[in-house]
């Protein structure tokens, strides 16, 4: 594992989340017994998801991009979690 990737990460997850890797592994690798796959898609889009570019890379690096990565992980849309908060 790259230590560019791994060390955020991990910072992540605990500051901000308060979540030891091992149990986000440990919930991902029960996802992948349950789904029988990874569950997320693993292709690079052709186009970005919105007219600029920047803002898609933003959201991406910031603690929203992590949220929406989790969710669509677990299979709950933005739109779900967006219904139950208003």
């Amino acid at each position: 594992m790259l230590a560019e990737v791994a060390e955020p990460g991990r910072h992540f997850l605990a500051h901000k989340l308060g979540i030891p890797v091992s149990v986000v592994i440990n919930s991902l690798y029960r996802q992948i017994i349950y789904r029988h796959g990874i569950p997320f898609s693993l292709t690079v889009p052709s186009e970005p998801r919105t007219l600029d570019a920047e803002a898609d890379l933003y959201e991406i690096k910031n603690y929203r991009g992590l949220l929406f990565i989790c969710r669509r992980a677990r299979g709950v849309s933005s739109r779900d979690t967006n219904d139950k908060n208003s």
